[in-house]
């Protein structure tokens, strides 16, 4: 069994921010298939991220094992307009549990059921609104990163068979992600058509299996003189 507990503090300096979005800072930046990097930045912003982790881990013995994980945490920044922000990442907290369990069937067959579970405070947002006049849509940077997206959760299980041989093993495996079904946000964005935001959640329900085939090599044994 084992125990760990950090208590961190991070401050950051000379970060690139953006005078023609005061309101913005780089550290907001990076988790898009799409960034917007053509603005002019200049490096006099800051911020600080600081919280505290705890980890209680069970090694495997005895069959079984486990890992349970919390943080509770804040990260902040100031931009060009010098007003302090929760960043986009300020989820602030995170909990996660793994748990597996193994069965030994005969001399061969190893059976085990594994599972995961994840519940993460959701990310911050900048909202969108509909500019009437111009037919646009553009950020309210003046509520930026105020509000933040559904919580995630999501519960994964795993079972696995194994039949071990002499010279290689054969292993059946069936993967049931997100398990509860749970509708997870991955974004927000602005329907101009319709006129209101709309969600684009990840995916649900998804099992899937396999089967694999493991080979080994035969050990050379090497002789003394």
């Amino acid at each position: 069994m084992h125990l760990k507990t950090e208590i961190y503090y991070q401050s950051l300096f000379n970060i690139p921010i953006i005078p023609e979005i005061p309101e913005e800072s780089i550290l907001n930046f990076g988790d898009d298939f799409v960034n917007q990097w053509d603005y002019v930045f200049v490096n006099k912003g800051i911020g600080r991220n600081y919280g505290i982790e705890i980890t209680l881990e069970k090694f495997f013995n005895k069959q079984y094992y486990f890992l349970l994980t919390a943080s509770l945490f804040d990260s902040k920044y100031k931009g060009y307009d010098k007003v302090e922000r929760h960043t986009r990442f300020a989820g602030n907290y995170a909990f996660n549990a793994l748990f597996g369990y193994e069965w030994k069937i005969g001399k061969r067959i190893l059976l085990s059921a594994n599972t995961k579970i994840a519940y993460v405070g959701g990310k911050r947002y900048v909202p969108l609104s509909m500019d009437i006049v111009n037919n646009v849509s553009e950020f309210d940077y003046t509520q930026a990163y105020t509000n933040k997206l559904s919580d995630y959760f999501r519960v994964d299980l795993n079972i696995n068979m194994k039949t071990n041989y002499k010279r290689w093993s054969l292993e059946w495996f069936v993967e049931v992600n997100n398990l509860t079904n749970h509708k997870n946000i991955w974004q927000k964005y602005y329907n101009a058509t319709r006129n209101k935001e709309e969600i684009v959640y990840q995916y649900g329900l998804m099992p899937m299996g396999g089967v694999r085939v493991y080979f080994f090599k035969k050990n050379k044994e090497t002789k003394k003189n």
